[in-house]
């Protein structure tokens, strides 16, 4: 139980940082001058599940998915779209700006760490 308490402590602490990070961008300046409301694009290839799945009605959730809606219930100058994309274009998404967050239980290395910022990995394979 202390377990799964700690993981969802850090998953949250990591997903949060992430989204702050990326909505301190570019995209900032923007809200600040024009004062209307941002769409950022996360996109995630819809699985492992549980932290990224499409349930029985179709729909994307996990635990990442709705933990990136709760915390953009509270950023009223940023409108959250979410595509389920394939994974491999998932990162070229993200280095051409077509999504601004990725959503999907990466793996970092050195090489991905180059071009992306991660969050601290909440928690680790054997």
């Amino acid at each position: 139980m202390k377990k799964i308490l700690l993981l969802k402590g850090f998953s949250l602490v990591s997903l949060l940082l992430l989204t702050v990070i990326a909505l301190g961008a570019s995209k900032t300046e923007t809200v600040l001058a024009d004062k209307k409301t941002v769409t950022i694009t996360a996109a995630t290839g819809g699985e492992p599940k549980p932290f990224t799945y499409v349930n029985s009605k179709n729909q994307l959730t996990g635990h990442n998915i709705e933990l990136l809606k709760a915390i953009f219930k509270k950023l009223p100058q940023y409108k959250l779209k979410i595509e389920k994309a394939k994974f491999e274009s998932i990162f070229s998404g993200l280095s051409s700006d077509r999504y601004q967050i990725g959503v999907n239980n990466f793996a970092k290395n050195a090489e991905r760490e180059k071009n992306y910022l991660f969050t601290d990995p909440i928690f680790k394979n054997f």
